[in-house]
């Protein structure tokens, strides 16, 4: 994903799948912040900047950062991957079969939020650990 290595002049290529190819997109390491320098966007695990730089490529190819902000894991997936993605509705009968046999198959599943949570108040949600308009990663089903 990443072309080129940490160099003197903070600059990067960023590779992802984007409209059916891939391409590399240039970023440098200036990173936008508030007038106290902490970051707007991402924040650093450690002194970690990839998913910073990730993010800023994204931005770049949808044009800024308020444009992306939400969005759809399939997207994203493959953006990284290069891989198809298919999106599947709640209302499917067989959607539970799908995932156990998904899983099983080693893909990589996300899940998002569905209207049922987002009415729910925000106690509730942190209570239970599931949040409005948010999507999760998918590990098993019980």
């Amino acid at each position: 994903m990443f072309i080129l290595d940490k160099n003197p002049s903070d600059i990067y290529g960023i590779r992802l799948f984007i409209d059916g190819e891939w391409k590399t997109t240039i970023v440098d390491a200036q990173l936008p912040v508030d007038e106290r320098g902490i970051l707007y966007y991402a924040k650093p695990f450690r002194s970690e900047i990839w998913v910073l730089l990730l993010e800023k490529a994204w931005a770049k190819i949808y044009g800024s950062y308020d444009n992306i902000e939400g969005g759809n894991p399939e997207e994203g997936l493959t953006a990284l991957t290069g891989a198809p993605c298919l999106k599947m509705v709640g209302d499917d009968p067989m959607i539970v079969e799908k995932l156990r046999h998904y899983i099983q198959q080693n893909y990589i599943v996300t899940a998002n939020t569905s209207e049922l949570v987002n009415k729910m108040d925000k106690a509730d949600q942190k209570t239970k650990g599931i949040y409005e308009n948010h999507a999760y990663t998918v590990v098993g089903l019980f």
